[in-house]
């Protein structure tokens, strides 16, 4: 019986391409592009650019987020922020 080898992929897309390809996009305003370029220069410095997408892990990318911004709560107005609940239908303050 023959036994099949598993090898690593050495070819692919580096998280510097998925990051390069998801930056040329036109439907983001500059203030959001440039948040975007940011948090991916991060993940390039820190990981690597030339790291293959099928070897990066969550882990890896939770613990450059956890290193950047460690438990700082999210900045008001962003979309990481949590958003507020509706108010509850009823009578306004002072109506």
């Amino acid at each position: 019986m023959t036994t099949a080898k598993v090898l690593p992929l050495t070819s692919g897309p580096t998280l510097a391409d998925a990051a390069a390809a998801f930056l040329n996009r036109r439907d983001l305003d500059g203030d959001t592009l440039r948040s975007y370029r940011q948090t991916l220069t991060r993940l390039c410095t820190e990981l690597g650019r030339g790291v293959l997408l099928t070897d990066l892990t969550a882990e890896q990318t939770a613990a450059v987020f956890a290193t950047a911004w460690g438990t700082r709560p999210p900045v008001p107005g962003t979309a990481t922020a949590p958003r507020c609940a509706p108010s509850p239908p009823g009578p306004r303050a002072g109506a």
